[in-house]
Parts: C-alpha cells; structure tokens; sequence
C-alpha cells in the first residue's frame, strides 16, 4: 500500500448497511448521506471531518455508515490502495468546497471551480 500525498480529498458516505442486512443486492438504491473530507497534511497526518449533503440528513447515519470513523475501510486507506483516484478525490473536494484541492486556496476562476483544483496547481498536476 502507498502513502497518500498532501491534499485534501473527499469521499462519498453512501447508506448501503440497510440493504445488505436486509440480503438485498448491493447493486441497489443507495442513500447518498454525505461526503468524508480528508486532509493529509506534509507531514503525513490525516484529518476527517464530515459533511452531510443536505440539512436534512441525519447526522448520527452518516457516521454510522462512515467507514473512515467506524475504523474500518476509510478514505485514506481507499486512496492508498488505489492511487489512480486520488486526483479525482481532489476534484471533488474543490467541487464540494470551493476550496482547491491541491493549496486550499479559494477557487474564483469558473473553470476551476468546475475542475476542483486551481490553475497553478492544475499546470503542475498535468
């Protein structure tokens, strides 16, 4: 398993647990409750926090079905197994946040919000 360079990436928090308890196919309708928001700082640490996609979503079920919380399969371990992602976790942390998923920087240029990571950062990636 690889490390997981500096960034901040994030992961959906998809409520499957009721469907396989229930011996449901896995391929079924899936409850998006929320995003885990991961930041690796140069060092190494982690940090996790979670973000619920709407108001209306429970806090207690997404961290219930947050396998980074529960101890379990997490973002970081997911990212470090399969690195080919990690740039579209970055992505979709800047998409989620506004914030660029490289520097954390505010994204203003339309583009980069779209694309979740800003133009230096974009340039020394591709």
């Amino acid at each position: 398993m690889t490390t997981v360079p500096h960034g901040y990436y994030a992961g959906i928090v998809m409520n499957d647990a009721d469907l396989t308890e229930q011996g449901l196919e896995e391929e079924g309708p899936y409850v998006l409750l929320g995003y885990e928001l991961l930041n690796v700082n140069r060092r190494g640490g982690r940090k996790l926090r979670l973000q619920p996609y709407d108001a209306d979503t429970d806090r207690e079920a997404l961290r219930r079905n947050s396998r980074g919380v529960s101890g379990s399969y997490g973002l970081y371990e997911f990212l470090a197994e399969h690195p080919e992602y990690q740039q579209d976790a970055m992505e979709q942390y800047g998409q989620l946040t506004g914030r660029c998923g490289c520097c954390h920087r505010t994204l203003t240029d339309p583009q980069s919000k779209l694309r979740g990571i800003g133009p230096d950062c974009w340039k020394a990636l591709v």
